[in-house]
């Protein structure tokens, strides 16, 4: 992972002007389209690559089919108060499963629903990226407490070479391959998901993706993170508004209403 300490909001447009030409020149230098640039903003620069279920739980793995059978029993409760037409195959996720390492050449299963609990705050092993480095920005600047000196605003790029490679017994980050039935909020934030797996005498195990940076190659697992200062939360929030980039835009809520008027009225 490369870490840049930058002065300004300026300089991070700067950085990601160059990171967006590196990328292109990739694509022409192979003659093939490489994978986006998947961004992450965090409202703290110390924080780092966790996914809701490590920090709801404190564990860095759990069995892949562990964490869909705790996700299926709470189905019946999501289908009495939610209209998602929800569905998770356990059957086949145990047959995923058992597959070890092949398994990553698969999708993951009931993709559809593991990004719906993950959209809507249940903890999950999936960690969330955005195709926009700008809403990235706006998470990392939202709602950052005012003791907080820095956040970081991560970049991500999957592979550079002819993809991904699963030799080898580490873990294997696997981005989630997209759907039309995510969540309309998917869509405004234009998220994106990864999972980091690795086979383990459990079968699949969902591994943190701490675990699989470090032993990543110049080819695959490509990492930037980017450190601002906070002094400029509020014009950089206005500046994202004009764009319209707010929590309105992406949430659409009353809540999110009132914060986007909020941010407007008392500048």
């Amino acid at each position: 992972m490369e870490i840049k300490h930058l002065n300004s909001w300026l300089e991070f447009k700067d950085e990601l002007a160059k990171l967006q030409t590196y990328r292109k020149s990739l694509s022409n230098k192979s003659g093939r389209e490489m994978p986006p640039i998947l961004f992450r903003g965090h409202q703290n620069s110390c924080w780092e690559l966790r996914t809701t279920f490590e920090r709801y739980t404190g564990k860095d793995e759990i069995p892949a089919l562990e964490y869909y059978e705790m996700a299926n029993t709470i189905l019946p409760n999501i289908s009495n108060h939610s209209d998602k037409g929800c569905y998770l195959n356990l059957e086949g996720v145990r047959e995923w499963a058992k597959m070890l390492r092949s398994a990553f050449l698969y999708s993951l299963p009931s993709r559809e629903y593991m990004t719906y609990l993950r959209h809507y705050g249940f903890p999950s092993p999936l960690l969330d990226w955005t195709k926009d480095h700008y809403i990235a920005a706006f998470f990392a600047f939202r709602d950052v407490l005012d003791m907080t000196r820095r956040v970081a605003i991560y970049a991500y790029i999957d592979y550079i070479g002819i993809g991904k490679t699963i030799e080898g017994s580490g873990p294997v980050i696997l981005t989630v391959p997209e759907n039309d039935l995510f969540p309309e909020r998917h869509l405004r934030q234009k998220s994106c998901y990864t999972s980091c797996l690795i086979d383990t005498s459990f079968g699949v195990t969902f591994s943190s993706h701490e675990n699989a940076f470090p032993k990543s190659d110049s080819d695959e697992n490509l990492l930037w993170k980017f450190t601002l200062p906070t002094s400029e939360k509020i014009s950089i929030l206005h500046e994202l508004d004009e764009m319209g980039i707010n929590s309105y835009k992406l949430f659409n809520t009353e809540d999110t209403l009132m914060e986007t008027l909020a941010l407007r009225t008392f500048r």
